[in-house]
């Protein structure tokens, strides 16, 4: 059988003048190089795309960063045990590049170093480019059918019917699942999914796998196993880790927060709102790849008791409080498809971003501990009645209410709960509340009326950011 050649390549690779009148193979054979010993096509592409990771980087039809190595270290094996380059050969000077190839390969060799140098190579190529041509790809494919707004409004409801989401829970997928579509995303606008239930057997991690099978353009739901993570992945704690973000469209973490979360809290917010990460591979340049740090997390536990700050704008918290109707997992996957694929954005993603509500936060419950001590203990009102002055300062507020020295998160509560009581004072004032103000804000609490909480006017726009 004739090898596969592209003579015209190998000319220009070596610099071989093709003539008027003869073809590329008659003039290597001029020259001395005949068919039989030109060495196998891919490794003449190799040296024509200027290296083995040039190379690399073009091999779109492989499926995992496995096969990508795998096809690496064949060529290498291919051209170490090439036999045109003997000692006196004089293929080493007619074909130096191919030459000069060889001997790097063998270089390799002959301090076991193949493996390690495609393992580089190949990670590289995989996670700074295939990966994510290859998940375009696939997604493409996925959503190439024009989205059908009746099949959406069909689908929806009886996803509503089957697992008992409310209408604005259902927006809030649509919007999880848009954004992962969205070209150019903004990714201050980026929002995970916080799905939980303290209930067994509620489906969570089924509809989670669902969800980001369609996503990322596969064809069952247990497939979606490849998309799941752990928060140090994410978050890189290790250097050399590579996050799922970086080679999906969307991915789970399974319990991945947790209520002592203070020193951490920050940075798993910035994270949810990056674009990129930076992939440090071991004794190669850095690479930057675009992350899509779409997640939706499952847990047990109620999201309230991770959120340090007073409410939080990353998350859709979604809560299952009831067994669904028993479906084969083919089915499920099937209905959480046809959402994905027919689910369209709003025009304005700022305004659909802004039309949701912030999930509530620890701050918030400790802030309400201090509305309700308020409302409940008298020591505060009796501080406030026996008091001349007009204005009132924080610390005498504290003390009176927390017994031993107070926590700098107490102080934090009671001064969050001031506010929404009264307003926080104007900078004029320094922190002092007006007196007479709080304590007809306290009697309003007593005798069972509402209040709106007070808000700086601004005529700024707010961002989300």
């Amino acid at each position: 059988m004739k090898k596969k050649i592209d003579y015209k390549m190998l000319c220009d690779l070596i610099m071989v003048s093709v003539y008027e009148g003869e073809t590329p193979e008659q003039a290597l054979e001029r020259v001395g190089i005949k068919q039989e010993i030109i060495p196998p096509q891919d490794i003449v592409e190799i040296k024509h795309h200027n290296g083995l990771l040039p190379w690399a980087k073009l091999q779109i039809d492989v499926k995992s960063l496995e096969e990508l190595r795998g096809r690496i270290i064949t060529v290498l094996n291919k051209t170490i045990n090439l036999t045109i380059f003997g000692a006196k050969s004089p293929y080493r000077e007619l074909m130096s590049p191919l030459y000069n190839f060889y001997v790097y390969a063998s270089n390799l060799d002959k301090r076991d170093g193949v493996y390690n140098e495609a393992d580089k190579i190949a990670n590289v190529a995989w996670y700074g480019d295939l990966a994510r041509k290859r998940l375009e790809a696939q997604t493409d494919k996925m959503f190439s059918e024009q989205p059908s707004k009746e099949m959406f409004d069909l689908v929806s409801a009886r996803i509503m019917e089957i697992w008992g989401f409310t209408e604005v829970e259902m927006d809030m997928i649509r919007y999880f699942v848009c954004q992962s579509r969205h070209k150019g995303h903004n990714p201050s606008l980026n929002k995970s999914i916080y799905l939980w239930a303290k209930q067994k057997r509620t489906g969570k991690t089924t509809i989670a796998r669902a969800i980001v099978a369609v996503l990322n353009g596969e064809d069952d739901l247990m497939k979606a196993g490849k998309y799941e993570s752990t928060l140090p992945r994410e978050m890189q704690y290790n250097a050399h880790e590579i996050p799922v973000a970086t080679t999906s469209n969307a991915s789970i973490l399974d319990e991945a927060l947790f209520v002592d979360s203070t020193r951490s809290y920050p940075q798993i917010k910035q994270m949810l709102t990056s674009a990129d990460v930076q992939l440090n591979i071991k004794y190669k340049d850095p690479v930057h790849m675009e992350a899509k740090r779409y997640y939706i997390f499952t847990s047990n536990d109620n999201i309230t008791q991770f959120i340090q700050d007073e409410e939080e704008r990353r998350f859709f918290e979604i809560h299952l409080n009831r067994v669904p109707q028993q479906i084969p997992f083919e089915e499920i996957y099937e209905i959480w498809k046809e959402f994905c694929t027919n689910a369209e954005p709003e025009e304005n993603w700022q305004e659909w971003y802004n039309s949701f509500e912030y999930v509530r936060g620890r701050a918030s419950e400790e802030i309400d501990y201090y509305i309700n001590q308020f409302r409940d203990d008298s020591s505060v009102l009796d501080l406030l009645n026996n008091m001349s002055q007009t204005y009132v300062t924080p610390p005498m507020i504290v003390k009176t209410m927390i017994l031993g020295k107070a926590t700098t998160k107490e102080r934090t509560a009671v001064i969050g709960a001031l506010d929404k009581l009264v307003g926080a004072p104007p900078p004029s004032r320094k922190s002092k509340y007006n007196r007479t103000d709080l304590i007809d804000a306290i009697l309003d609490l007593r005798n069972g009326d509402s209040f709106e909480e007070v808000k700086v006017d601004s005529d700024i726009e707010v961002l989300p950011f």
